[in-house]
This record gives C-alpha cells, sequence and structure tokens, in this order.
C-alpha cells in the first residue's frame, strides 16, 4: 500500500468556493472554522495542515476527510471535479444561516 496524503489543493478549493458561496473574507471564515488565518494562507501556498488543523476544516465542511486523500488504497481526488465537490457542500451551505 502506497503512503496516503491529504490532496491540499482539493482542499484548498472547497474552502474557497464555501467562502465565496457565502460571502466571507478569509479572515471571516478562519474564525467560522475555529483555525488561524495563517493556516488558510499556508494552505493557499500548498502546505499541509496538521491533523487537528486538518480534522476541524473537514468536520466544518461536513464533508468526509477521505474525499481529501490520495494515494494508498484511497482513490485519488481530481481537484478539477468541481461539479462533484459542489454537489456536496451546496446543500451544506443552504443550510446554514448566514
Amino acid at each position: 500500500m502506497g503512503k496516503t496524503t491529504i490532496d491540499i489543493v482539493a482542499l484548498y478549493r472547497t474552502l474557497d468556493s464555501v467562502r465565496n458561496e457565502k460571502g466571507l473574507s478569509w479572515r471571516t471564515l478562519a474564525k467560522e472554522i475555529g483555525v488561524s488565518p495563517s493556516l488558510l494562507s499556508r494552505l493557499r501556498n500548498g502546505l499541509k495542515p496538521d491533523t487537528d488543523s486538518f480534522a476541524t476544516i473537514v468536520r466544518w465542511l461536513g464533508i468526509p476527510a477521505e474525499r481529501f486523500f490520495v494515494g494508498g488504497a484511497q482513490e485519488e481526488v481530481n481537484p478539477h471535479d468541481d461539479d462533484d465537490l459542489m454537489r456536496q457542500f451546496v446543500p451544506l451551505l443552504k443550510a446554514q444561516k448566514i
């Protein structure tokens, strides 16, 4: 079994999509999630989050962590498959009060 890693591009794009849908700044998004703004900046620069931050982000997104795994026995995530991501979290956005 190969090494499993986090698809940072897919994670960042998902966060950016949610941020745009909600009309939030990155700083406000970080506060809403419960992470530091610098963590989101590090994600933008392609750096991986620590495990606690990753768990916090995916829990807030309401998307299984495995969705952002690549390698190993997991199916590779296509970061360009934005339609699939949108189908997963648009209902969550609609359910949240802005």
